[in-house]
């Protein structure tokens, strides 16, 4: 038996280990699996260790700090990383490298040393102003949730001088202010789409940034979260693609999420107008809401029935994605729907899909008397619904 295994042999077991189970296996599974092979020997570790770097994680300053102690390598590593995550505080982790970053405020230029950077992703951070001279040449993906930005850093990150090769743009209750004099307003039509979360009108992305002008704007929406003044100002843009998020657990079907209140009806109802009026392009909806059996309550199903055929009667596509999706930013299922944006198969494959959608949904509503408001003369029904 060889007391040594050959350099071709090693890839060819790196390349096999590391090959993703299916397609949108995500990083944290991925990493769990290959990370082992990293324990076998010197050779393996040499092969997969950058291969672990490519999608970097962390929510702590000390996390990036262990791994380059345990390496000793760091400066190599971190020319592997492809995709960056950062939670609270955990840009800071980049602070030895870049006396410039603290916990309180993120200096974008820390993230210039990733050479092959085309992720970044950003949680509950202040960033600070942007360097004129700033370059991400490979950066493709930007997302910033809860975040602190200063209106001229959003409109350097949107010129070609810093970020041509950016595509896709993520805002998620972003607060952006003005800290002294704008530069010239970018045009963000090279974007692919920007997929905006706003749960109030603070949230919305100031005009003179431009972003109405990008072609697809997603808009998130939960019936889980207060949604006031919904997806009606003129700074959106029109037509929006609509993203319903999934309910934080499976488990919590029973919980007031699911239960009828203002709130609900005021958002489907605002849905179901812009979608008859030719301003909603598609809707993305998680695979529990395509279950007519799923919903507790009478009124709220009827409401999610009548977006269905709100969908139907405008020829809007309705696109049903799994809740394994809705860990990504960027819905998968919505990279998959641009791509076939000029398919009028495809786009006809979807209308008659809803026309059976609404089609099942009817004959359970008939069948279960489940219609609103309930006919009182009706004996039995699902006992388990509310009438309220």
């Amino acid at each position: 038996m060889p007391t040594f295994l050959p350099l071709d042999l090693v890839l060819a077991i790196v390349r096999l280990a590391t090959a993703r189970e299916v397609p949108d296996e995500d990083s944290p599974m991925h990493h769990q699996r290959v990370a082992h092979l990293c324990l076998v020997c010197k050779a393996f570790w040499d092969v997969v260790e950058p291969l672990l770097w490519k999608a970097l994680q962390i929510g702590r300053i000390e996390e990036l700090h262990s791994f380059a102690e345990r390496s000793g390598r760091h400066p190599r590593l971190l020319e592997q990383v492809e995709e960056f995550r950062g939670g609270d505080g955990g840009a800071g982790a980049l602070s030895g490298r870049r006396p410039a970053l603290g916990s309180h405020a993120v200096s974008m230029e820390a993230f210039a040393m990733f050479e092959h950077l085309t992720i970044l992703e950003l949680s509950c951070h202040r960033l600070a102003d942007l360097p004129t001279d700033l370059q991400l040449p490979l950066l493709e993906a930007l997302s910033l949730r809860e975040c602190f930005v200063a209106m001229a850093t959003c409109q350097r990150l949107l010129m070609p001088t810093c970020t041509p090769k950016l595509r896709k743009m993520h805002l998620d209750c972003v607060i952006m202010h003005s800290t002294g004099f704008l530069i010239a307003t970018p045009d963000p039509r090279p974007l692919d789409y920007l997929q905006l979360v706003a749960w109030d009108r603070q949230f919305y992305p100031p005009i003179y940034l431009g972003l109405h002008r990008v072609q697809n704007i997603v808009h998130g929406w939960s019936v889980a979260k207060r949604i006031r003044n919904f997806p009606s100002a003129a700074s959106l843009g029109t037509p929006l693609h609509l993203r319903l998020y999934p309910l934080p657990k499976r488990s919590e079907k029973h919980s007031i999420h699911l239960n009828y209140d203002d709130e609900i009806e005021d958002a489907i109802a605002s849905v179901c107008n812009m979608t008859s009026r030719g301003r909603v392009k598609s809707l993305f909806l998680p695979s529990d809401f395509d279950n007519p059996a799923w919903f507790d309550h009478r009124r709220t199903r009827a409401l999610f029935f009548s977006l269905f055929e709100a969908c139907r009667d405008s020829d809007t596509p309705v696109i049903i994605y799994d809740e394994g999706e809705s860990e990504d930013d960027f819905l998968p299922a919505f990279d998959r729907f641009l791509a076939s944006s000029g398919n009028t198969d495809v786009r006809e494959r979807l209308l008659q899909e809803n026309i059976e959608r609404v089609r099942i949904w009817q004959e359970y509503t008939t069948e279960h008397q489940l219609e609103y408001p309930p006919n009182r003369s009706s004996s039995g029904g699902d006992s388990r619904l509310n009438d309220s």
